[in-house]
């Protein structure tokens, strides 16, 4: 019997951070390339850690969650505190280049003392998202330079929505955002 080969995919993992209202923390996109080749400079997304490979030959079992907690701090001056073996709840897809990609989300408990003034965030309830996701637009570029800003929720009604609504459910302290983000997520299922 041939063993079949693994995928090679690339790892990101998103984190909901929670205020003390229940909403949840969403960041302006800053940077202009992704991996679809689009670009969704301007959009609102969750804030998300692309896990590098390593040359190590060896790595700690918590590896994943010490690359989380130490990029989250050095990108966004945000403490967290991740369990060293976290739940995580995983979307994957295949990129246009043909590319898998696999991002998580998982729950964190934050401390969030002062944000670097470069940093745009907001925080909001299912309902909050709900309309950020029916405003998503592409930021529309020429020549490689934004001629507009995108908007909205990166990918719609798409993969940060359900990610972001898995968030919610898991991890929002109030029960009315938890049930309301648990019915769009039903109503949503593709």
């Amino acid at each position: 019997m041939k063993m079949q080969e693994k995928i090679k995919t690339t790892v990101g993992v998103a984190v909901g951070i929670f205020n003390n209202n229940g909403e949840l923390l969403l960041k302006r996109r800053k940077q202009i390339p992704s991996i679809t080749k689009e670009s969704y400079y301007g959009c609102w997304e969750l804030p998300l850690i692309a896990v590098p490979e390593t040359k190590e030959k060896k790595i700690p079992y918590n590896y994943l969650g010490l690359v989380v907690k130490r990029e989250i701090k050095k990108r966004w001056g945000i403490d967290i505190f991740l369990d060293p073996i976290p739940a995580l709840y995983p979307t994957m897809f295949k990129t246009p280049a043909g590319d898998y990609d696999l991002a998580m989300i998982t729950v964190v408990e934050a401390m969030i003392m002062e944000l670097p003034e470069s940093i745009e965030i907001k925080w909001v309830s299912p309902s909050d998202l709900n309309l950020l996701a029916v405003k998503f637009v592409p930021a529309k570029m020429d020549k490689g330079k934004i001629i507009k800003n995108g908007e909205g929720l990166l990918s719609g009604k798409k993969r940060q929505f359900h990610m972001a609504l898995k968030a919610i459910k898991v991890g929002s302290p109030f029960p009315e955002y938890r049930r309301t983000a648990n019915e769009f997520l039903i109503r949503e299922q593709i």
